[in-house]
């Protein structure tokens, strides 16, 4: 798999692309729009965000979105939002008023639907979808991304920007960006942390056909290298 072009290193890259490619947005006097994902793996690229390369991101232009929440307060263990700001929004100069979360407290159908009006009226779009600079993602070992988990894909297809969900494991409720909304990403691609993610990268570029497989099944839509894989 080290061979496949594909695949490139992890977070020292990703963040130097992310560097790269906020600076091209300052030249042209836009905001760089990124979206992040919850769970584990985000962190290890919080760290060197706000450690190593803390002064070398334009902070106060980043526009920041979420790709998924879960159906939380924003002080709950579990909240997405939460998780950013202890580990990064916190130690960071980001602007306020660039800070766009999903309100996970809501009603995650009503909460869909704002947070999808609020990106089409932010950014530019596509077909009717809003048009992210960045979005990076995150895959289960289930093979689920963006809180689209196997036997969900309206929400591969969906007509709308973000939609709500449900963990069919847990039965927690969510809210999703849609798989559109990666396909009209200027640069959607996702973040792996650990050498246990081997399976899940295996399966990232075998079952790109299979729609069982929703992060899979995204890859038909991203430019080489989609995978940054700390390992």
């Amino acid at each position: 798999m080290n061979s496949n072009h594909n695949i490139t290193q992890g977070s020292e890259q990703l963040t130097q692309l992310l560097i790269s490619e906020v600076n091209i947005a300052v030249n042209s006097g836009a905001n760089f729009s990124l979206a992040i994902s919850g769970g584990n793996s985000p962190a290890k690229l919080f760290e060197l965000w706000t450690t190593k390369y803390a002064t070398a991101i334009e902070w106060e232009k980043i526009a920041l979105y979420w790709v998924d929440e879960r159906s939380v307060p924003p002080d709950h263990h579990e909240s997405n939002y939460g998780n950013a700001k202890r580990l990064l929004l916190d130690k960071v100069p980001l602007l306020n008023d660039n800070i766009y979360r999903i309100f996970g407290e809501n009603d995650p159908k009503e909460e869909a639907d704002r947070y999808s009006k609020q990106a089409l009226i932010n950014l530019p779009h596509a077909n009717g979808f809003p048009v992210f600079d960045m979005v990076i993602l995150g895959v289960g070992d289930d093979g689920h991304t963006s809180s689209i988990f196997p036997g969900q894909q309206d929400l591969l297809t969906s007509d709308k920007p973000f939609a709500p969900s449900v963990n069919p494991n847990s039965g927690q409720k969510r809210v999703a960006m849609t798989g559109n909304t990666v396909k009209y990403a200027k640069r959607p691609l996702y973040f792996i942390n650990g050498i246990s993610k081997s399976d899940a990268v295996e399966k990232l570029l075998n079952m790109k056909d299979n729609p069982e497989y929703p992060a899979a099944w995204l890859t038909r839509y991203m430019r080489e290298p989609f995978i940054f894989w700390d390992r």
